[in-house]
């Protein structure tokens, strides 16, 4: 199975990264963090769209389904025991 590519990894990092400074930002006692989580709660739903449309746009080819790896627990739905 391939990696995935370094954009997506680039994005899902970087939107882990804001969401977690935006959760401390509201810790934070000074008057810019207020306008800044604003800000990023403002914007962080559209990144967050934007990385969803990246990872379902990308040439990512994976060798099983959802069906495969949701059924592992050891139905026969899948084939397999």
């Amino acid at each position: 199975m391939s990696p995935l590519p370094k954009n997506i990894v680039a994005w899902i990092s970087g939107l882990s990264a804001a969401v977690g400074f935006y959760m401390i930002l509201f810790l934070l006692p000074f008057d810019w963090s207020e306008r800044l989580a604003l800000f990023l709660g403002l914007v962080l739903p559209i990144f967050t769209i934007r990385m969803v449309y990246l990872i379902l746009k990308s040439d990512y080819d994976r060798e099983d389904s959802f069906e495969d790896r949701f059924y592992e627990d050891g139905s026969l739905r899948s084939g397999r025991k």
